[in-house]
């Protein structure tokens, strides 16, 4: 967010990460960013990208994996809140996840991040978490299979709100960066 912040100083943000979903037509909302399968009906929606997860491990974890069987001998960091199953990760290598070993659970995807980063194992991570860490170096991408989990991010605003310039900006910035993200995954991925 700080380039955007240094950007547009102009525009006041009041950022809300929660999974509770906003009604943007009876609230002060201006937009969101929202995880679907297909947009809202009832609201502009725009598709940012699509939704992946794949395995992240620190780059220590990641000189030890040369193909997917190899995570049957790592220590896997599972997120209990998570839709997102290594099984599905698991399936186009005929592996599932019950061969999976026994590792860490947390009940928060961030303190699975923060796990893998210290080099407690492989986690499923996914672009808008984990990127970061994947620039600064923290965590590598072990392996180029990303899957797909079935849903797409979404720009979401009320009908009408992209008169706002603010909004449009907003609108704008977020695309750039999630192009950004897919150039800087290319080039993260281990080959």
């Amino acid at each position: 967010m700080s380039s955007f912040m240094k950007a547009n100083p102009d525009i006041n943000l009041r950022l809300d990460a929660n999974d509770q979903l906003v009604n943007l037509n009876h609230s002060d909302v201006d937009a969101c960013v929202r995880v679907h399968k297909r947009a809202p009906d009832d609201v502009y929606s725009e598709r940012l990208c699509e939704h992946f997860i794949y395995p992240v491990c620190s780059p220590e974890v990641a000189e030890r994996l040369k193909e997917p069987k190899d995570l049957l001998n790592e220590v896997i960091i599972r997120d209990y809140n998570s839709y997102y199953r290594w099984s599905d990760w698991l399936a186009p290598f005929g592996l599932k996840e019950s061969q999976l070993p026994k590792g860490h659970g947390f009940s928060n995807a961030s303190l699975c991040m923060d796990a893998a980063i210290a080099g407690h194992g492989v986690f499923l991570g996914w672009d808008t978490l984990v990127a970061n860490a994947v620039k600064q170096g923290q965590l590598r991408i072990p392996f180029d299979h990303r899957c797909s989990t079935g849903r797409s991010y979404w720009f979401i605003c009320r009908e009408g709100a992209l008169r706002s310039p603010s909004v449009r900006k907003l609108r704008d910035w977020l695309k750039e960066e999630i192009a950004q993200t897919a150039v800087e995954y290319d080039k993260a991925v281990k080959t």
